[in-house]
């Protein structure tokens, strides 16, 4: 019985001292293909809005406008207007 443990523990030994001496590198590549039904999805998509660069600059004009606007009504520079 005390054999079948050292033989055992030695075996483990053995293997530890194997994987930690080997260097092992996984790499796992996954290459998504799109059916013609969604890749056409995707560019209906696209089209119906619009390129992404146009729209973010729009955002930020947006967005700089209110920002000016605040600004101009905490600071007490509001323009009047007739409306």
């Amino acid at each position: 019985m005390v054999e079948y443990i050292l033989t055992v523990l030695v075996a483990f030994v053995i293997i530890y001292a194997l994987l930690k001496g080997c260097n092992i590198n996984i790499n796992i590549s996954v290459k998504q293909e799109f059916s013609l039904e969604d890749r056409q999805l995707l560019e209906d998509l696209y089209n119906e809005k619009g390129d992404m660069k146009d729209r973010e600059m729009d955002m930020l004009e947006t967005l700089d406008g209110a920002i000016r606007e605040i600004n101009n009504i905490m600071t007490g520079t509001e323009e009047e207007s007739d409306g």
